[in-house]
C-alpha cells in the first residue's frame, strides 16, 4: 500500500509538471473537483465515505492489477492538487478563447503607385475611384479596403474621381493637409519642396484641415472653389478657383495665369526633368501667362522669354536665364 501512495503521489507530481496523457488530466481533474465542491456540503461521514470511493476509482483505473485495499490519501493532498487543476484548467480555457474563438483578422497590405518626371499616370481602386497621378507623385493605397473609411497617402499631385459610399468616407492624406469627401472629384497639389498645398473642387463637396496647425478649422469646399495653405505662414486661402486650367495638366496641358516665374520653373522641372540657374535672381516675381500642350522645353522657354524679358540657354540638363 506504501508503494501504491507513492506511486500515486508521483503521477499527481507528474500531472502538475504536465506529463500525463490528456484522458489522464481529465479523470483526475473531475475526481479532485467533485470533491472539492462537496466538501462543504455534505456531512463527514459522506464525505469521507466520497473519498474512499473516489481513491478506488483512482487505483482501479490506474493499477487494475493491485488487489490490496487502498490506502488512504491526505485529504489535504487532494485539495492541494485540486487547486492546481482549477489554475490549469482556467489557464486552458483562456488560451482556447484567445485561439479559436478570437476573429481572425486579415493584414492590411499596401501598393505604392508613382509617377515619375514627365509622366502621367491613371489608376481605378478597388472601390471604383479613379486616380490620375501627375510628375513626381506618389500614392500608396490599401489593396482592399476595410473598416469604416477608405483612406490613401499622396505625395505630389493627383485628381481623384471618388466613387459615392454614403457610409464609408474616402480621406487623402498629405504631409500637412487631410482631404475627407463622400463622392466627389477634386485635385490635390502637395509636393514636399512647394511652399504651398492646394485643394481644388470640381464636383461634390470638399473637408480640409490641417492636423498639425493647432488654429487650424476645417474648411469646407463647394465645386468651383479653392483651398491654398502656406507652409511657412501657416495660413490659408480660401476662394474661387478655375477649375479647368489647374485640372489642365491631366491632358498634358501647361496652364500658368499670372504665376510667378519662380513657381512656374518648379513644375517644369518636374516636367522635363531638368533644373534652373537665375543670374538674375528678380526674373522670379515676375508674373506670366502661358497654355502649351506636349511642346519640348526649348519651345516653352521661347513661349516665355518674350513675355518674359529674359533670355536663356539649354545645355543638357541645365537651363540658365538672365
Amino acid at each position: 500500500m506504501q508503494k501504491e501512495q507513492k506511486h500515486l503521489e508521483a503521477l499527481f507530481k507528474n500531472y502538475q509538471e504536465g506529463q500525463v496523457t490528456e484522458e489522464e488530466k481529465e479523470l483526475i481533474a473531475q475526481w479532485l473537483i467533485q470533491l472539492d465542491l462537496k466538501k462543504d456540503l455534505l456531512p463527514q461521514h459522506e464525505l469521507e465515505q466520497r473519498e474512499v470511493s473516489s481513491r478506488a476509482q483512482l487505483r482501479q483505473y490506474f493499477f487494475p492489477s493491485t488487489k490490496s485495499k487502498p490506502a488512504p490519501l491526505s485529504f489535504s493532498f487532494w485539495l492541494r492538487s485540486a487547486a492546481a487543476v482549477l489554475l490549469i484548467s482556467g489557464l486552458g480555457v483562456i488560451l482556447f478563447k484567445l485561439q479559436y474563438q478570437a476573429p481572425v483578422r486579415n493584414p492590411v497590405t499596401y501598393t505604392e503607385l508613382t509617377a515619375n518626371t514627365g509622366e502621367i499616370k491613371t489608376i481605378v481602386l478597388t472601390d471604383g475611384t479613379r486616380v490620375t497621378l501627375n510628375h513626381e507623385s506618389k500614392l500608396r493605397y490599401p489593396n482592399v479596403f476595410a473598416g469604416t473609411t477608405r483612406e490613401v497617402t499622396l505625395v505630389g499631385q493627383a485628381f481623384f474621381e471618388v466613387a459615392h459610399k454614403a457610409n464609408k468616407p474616402f480621406k487623402v492624406h498629405t504631409a500637412l493637409l487631410n482631404v475627407q469627401v463622400l463622392g466627389t472629384s477634386f485635385d490635390v497639389k502637395a509636393y514636399p519642396e512647394d511652399p504651398v498645398s492646394d485643394v481644388m473642387v470640381v464636383t461634390g463637396k470638399v473637408g480640409v484641415m490641417a492636423p498639425k496647425v493647432h488654429t487650424a478649422k476645417t474648411y469646407m469646399l463647394l465645386p468651383g472653389e479653392g483651398l491654398s495653405f502656406n507652409h511657412l505662414s501657416g495660413k490659408f486661402k480660401h476662394g474661387p478657383v478655375d477649375v479647368l486650367d489647374n485640372a489642365a495638366w491631366k491632358q498634358g496641358l501647361l496652364v500658368f495665369n499670372n504665376q510667378r516665374l519662380e513657381n512656374i520653373i518648379l513644375q517644369l522641372k518636374k516636367a522635363y526633368k531638368v533644373k534652373f540657374v537665375f543670374r538674375n535672381k528678380a526674373l522670379l516675381d515676375r508674373e506670366l501667362n502661358l497654355k502649351i500642350k506636349n511642346e519640348n522645353l526649348n519651345v516653352v522657354m521661347k513661349a516665355l522669354s518674350i513675355p518674359g524679358e529674359f533670355k536663356y540657354q539649354i545645355e543638357k540638363d541645365t537651363v540658365t536665364l538672365w
